[in-house]
């Protein structure tokens, strides 16, 4: 959190009940208004998709909401949840349970989607933007040196290549975003190092840190 001028939890104020999710339309609004109110500080904006739940037709259809993005909201908010209302859509396709042909397809829809914000996005910000990714997702791949193993998803402590290579996408607009520094951030302004031990344990429930 010191890293940064400002962190603005859209994944609490933004959040959609009835789909468990942050729109991208939602993302869109959050980013185009800390652009202007911090118009010299590079922006880091996060949407939640092609991540489930899957937001499209094909996906609302035929997927239901999914427990398991909510749950890690919960994780978040620093609630206990028990380890089986944890993500579970990657368990359910890879015992047989959902069809891997209407995940994929879910999968790219929710891709198309958000990509479809982002050029909109993009339009409407001055300078250099990069499109990529936190992590891959694994779908069916066998693992190293286990073969006999498919997995899917981003299985914890799992080193593949679909996981960890990610896109870059470098576009370049003619006129460039001055970019300020100085401020401290609030996180340094008030620090007593509460705040660092609660993200990690919440980001160790996530399964991001070991």
């Amino acid at each position: 959190p010191n890293s940064f001028l400002k962190i603005i939890p859209v994944w609490k104020d933004g959040w959609d009940e009835q789909l468990g999710t942050v729109l991208p339309q939602t993302m869109v609004e959050y980013a185009l208004q800390a652009n202007q109110t911090y118009p010299d500080k590079r922006l880091i904006i996060h949407f939640m998709q092609p991540h489930h739940p899957f937001i499209g037709e094909k996906g609302r259809k035929n997927i239901r909401i999914n427990e398991g993005i909510q749950a890690s909201r919960r994780l978040a908010l620093g609630f206990k949840v028990a380890r089986e209302e944890r993500p579970i859509i990657w368990k359910l396709v890879k015992e047989g349970k959902l069809d891997k042909n209407i995940i994929w397809e879910s999968y790219q829809e929710n891709l198309q989607i958000v990509l479809d914000y982002a050029q909109k996005l993009i339009e409407k910000l001055k300078g250099k933007t990069v499109i990529t990714s936190d992590h891959g997702n694994l779908f069916g791949e066998r693992l190293f040196p286990f073969f006999w193993i498919k997995e899917y998803g981003h299985a914890r402590k799992t080193y593949a290549k679909n996981l960890i290579k990610v896109p870059w996408l470098i576009i370049e607009t003619n006129e460039r975003k001055k970019i300020l520094p100085g401020e401290k951030t609030e996180y340094e302004v008030q620090k007593d190092g509460t705040e660092d031990n609660q993200m990690k344990e919440k980001l160790k429930a996530l399964g991001y840190i070991n």
